[in-house]
């Protein structure tokens, strides 16, 4: 299944990601895309399992569930390149 950038950045928070800037829960958003350090790559955020950490997926496969100190938003060009794939 193909995003358009359109579509993904209704999801998206408005500010800017600063550097390397990691999340804490109350700024994470179901359907985001994320940059997770830990695995190097962009993933989307799907749920929460605790305070600490949340549900992830790489393109519909792959599910993860990083510490969301581990994420930080993903950049213009990291999300078209997810899209890309």
């Amino acid at each position: 299944m193909k995003f358009s950038l359109a579509s993904v950045t209704s999801f998206r928070h408005t500010r800017e990601s600063k550097g390397k800037q990691t999340m804490k829960m109350k700024e994470i958003r179901n359907g985001s895309l994320y940059f997770n350090e830990e695995n190097k790559r962009v993933e989307r955020v799907i749920g929460t399992i605790s305070s600490q950490r949340v549900v992830t997926y790489h393109h519909k496969e792959d599910e993860k569930y990083p510490q969301t100190e581990k994420l930080r938003l993903a950049t213009d060009s990291e999300v078209e390149s997810y899209l890309s794939d």
